[in-house]
């Protein structure tokens, strides 16, 4: 066989090996992609399915004296919210002498409901020490629950469409946030404070105006 015939079958044999090797390395990355995808898919799955059972958890735990307490925190200013955290006296308007009887015990409410409030309430040291038990409770769950957020194993989409109605710009109340700054904000509230805020930043962009016709 002459030299030239032997160099171009060598040639040929070379060239196939190459394209071997890329067609395994080809299949190979497909493989790896297909990996890669199976993985985040199922890393996705696995956020979803703890934001549901975050919220299975909330809704089972969630006690209505709970939720009364957040609402009535609501309506203290920053000075009360402070007595509130610290468990001292402090006095409210009588307008808020239902949420503030439905946070109680209920031994204390009972003494409470005998009385006819036609002034401004004086909320006692017990008072307020069963309140911000209650105030405090309800916070503690919802930094769990909000904490698989900021540290990426629930989905946050699915857990913050759940508590947005915590967030009313309208009213003023961004979750108790009198209250949190009193008890040291986000550096005892870091998941909570980074939810709120987010909120707040979004209702605060105003809308942009139409461009000039001319």
């Amino acid at each position: 066989m002459e030299p030239q015939w032997i160099i171009a079958i060598a040639s040929s044999v070379a060239a196939l090996g190459v394209l071997g090797v890329i067609y395994q390395t080809r299949t190979a990355i497909q493989q790896l992609d297909t990996t890669i995808q199976s993985l985040k898919a199922d890393h996705e799955r696995s956020r979803r399915e703890r934001a549901v059972e975050l919220l299975r958890h909330w809704d089972s735990n969630l006690t209505l004296s709970g939720a009364v307490a957040r609402k009535f925190a609501e309506s203290l200013n920053f000075e009360t919210s402070k007595c509130l955290y610290q468990q001292k006296p402090f006095k409210i308007k009588n307008t808020h002498y239902g949420l503030f009887v439905g946070c109680l015990s209920p031994a204390s409410a009972k003494q409470r409901r005998e009385e006819k409030p036609d002034e401004d309430i004086e909320v006692t040291e017990r008072e307020s020490s069963e309140i911000r038990w209650a105030v405090l409770s309800y916070l503690n769950h919802l930094e769990t629950v909000l904490a698989a957020v900021r540290h990426n194993v629930a989905d946050k989409e699915m857990l913050y469409e759940q508590f947005t109605y915590l967030v009313s710009p309208s009213d003023g109340h961004y979750l108790l946030e009198d209250f949190r700054r009193a008890a040291g904000g986000g550096a005892t509230y870091p998941s909570i404070e980074a939810f709120a805020d987010e909120l707040k930043a979004k209702h605060q962009i105003s809308s942009p105006g139409k461009e000039p016709v001319a």
